[in-house]
């Protein structure tokens, strides 16, 4: 008897085992069915899931009214900055009632340009002639003197002492010269011995006197 209980028990486990191990693969079964009904995603859209930095939004500045435009004008005139303030008055539309004031004060920035730029040219041209005076002492043993004189200092006075046709002709026969003399914003040149002899040219229309 006692026999007998040990077979039946033994029995008893086996069976509980094997119920185990058919609930074990009937659950691997379902599991690799769900994973074959899955669709597979095209390689080509591999890495498309990868989240992309969003791009920097880039904020412009705001379009400026053309009351505010000219008053921004006027700041930067105030503090020299011609340029730029030229670019604002630019921007102020044909039609608005700031339009006029612009154009006068585009004018007057134009002509203040223009003088400033004539004065600094007016300098080169008092420095040339002192330069001049220094390179034909040197180079061409010349004792010269030479001056500007005349509105915004566009007459170039040459003296020599020795000046004659001759030499005058040579200073200008090329051409060189007179060219970079009406460059430099020149548009009288006088040649004298400083006493008896002058000739005089004319730059612009390239005639004597």
């Amino acid at each position: 008897m006692h026999d007998f209980n040990k077979v039946l028990w033994k029995i008893i486990k086996w069976f509980f085992a094997i119920l185990v191990i058919l609930y074990v693969m009937s659950s691997l079964m379902d599991k690799s069915k769900e994973i074959s009904k899955t669709p597979s995603k095209p390689l080509d859209n591999i890495g498309d899931e990868i989240k992309k930095p969003k791009a920097s939004v880039i904020h412009s500045e705001p379009k400026l009214t053309s009351t505010e435009l000219l008053i921004k004008a006027k700041k930067l005139l105030y503090n020299n900055n011609f340029n730029e303030a030229i670019d604002t008055l630019n921007k102020i539309e044909l039609g608005s009632k700031e339009f006029p004031e612009a154009q006068k004060l585009l004018t007057r920035i134009n002509k203040q340009l223009k003088a400033y730029d004539e004065n600094n040219r007016s300098d080169d041209r008092k420095a040339y002639a002192k330069l001049l005076e220094n390179n034909l002492l040197d180079n061409a043993k010349m004792d010269t003197t030479i001056t500007t004189s005349g509105k915004d200092y566009t007459i170039l006075k040459i003296k020599y002492i020795l000046m004659s046709r001759v030499l005058v002709n040579e200073l200008t026969k090329d051409g060189k010269l007179p060219s970079l003399w009406e460059q430099m914003g020149f548009k009288t040149i006088i040649f004298t011995d400083g006493h008896y002899r002058t000739w005089t040219m004319n730059l612009k229309g390239k005639n004597w006197k």
